[in-house]
């Protein structure tokens, strides 16, 4: 292995780390938002902030702070091969992170959360006088993924991470593709042209 992929993967290893503790406190973030969030809308925006646009923004600076480490150009296998080592290692943090919070630091979380989160919906489709069956349909289907989270252990969070890595490995191959940038080559003056 030559000495630059060795330096995009050790960098690469430090800069999940801090992903993964981005993702860690997003997930707690979310957690209280829907154990104690008395609004739809406040539910709603802080899921579409903490899972998806700080997450995003934060590998997205993350890559990019990578490239510039190693100086500014990477190719498509040394981007592929730091970025899939950021997210593994950003998943692999974040979920032994969340479990670990769950399970022993606040293990009524999950219980509030779904508590709460069905109160909250079931008092806005009242509101907009939602068809009860369709309503109800909806609040069962909040009860079973708050069923399945909690029910979560360290078996099941290792079971599902061949599945996670072919994931991880396909986005990374995607944000590979987009950072890549690859040295230029600059022509020779010396060189007679054809």
């Amino acid at each position: 292995m030559d000495s630059g992929l060795k330096r995009i993967r050790k960098q690469a290893f430090s800069n999940g780390f801090i992903l993964g503790a981005v993702l860690l406190i997003a997930d707690i973030l979310i957690l209280y938002a829907l154990a104690y969030s008395k609004s739809v809308s406040l539910i709603f925006f802080s899921y579409l902030l903490v899972v998806f646009i700080i997450p995003l923004t934060a590998a997205i600076i993350l890559i990019r702070h990578l490239r510039k480490k190693i100086g500014g150009y990477w190719n498509l296998r040394q981007a592929t091969s730091g970025i899939f080592i950021i997210f593994i290692s950003a998943y692999l943090i974040s979920s032994a992170g969340s479990f670990l919070f769950i399970q022993y630091m606040k293990p009524d979380i999950m219980a509030d959360a779904k508590r709460n989160s069905v109160n909250v919906f079931g008092n806005f489709f009242e509101k907009i006088d939602a068809d009860p069956d369709e309503a109800d349909k909806l609040i069962e289907s909040v009860e079973t993924q708050f069923d399945s989270m909690s029910k979560s252990s360290a078996g099941s969070v290792f079971s599902n991470l061949l599945s996670s890595i072919i994931i991880l490995f396909v986005a990374a191959l995607i944000f590979g593709a987009i950072f890549k940038r690859e040295e230029p080559v600059l022509l020779n003056s010396n060189t007679p042209e054809s």
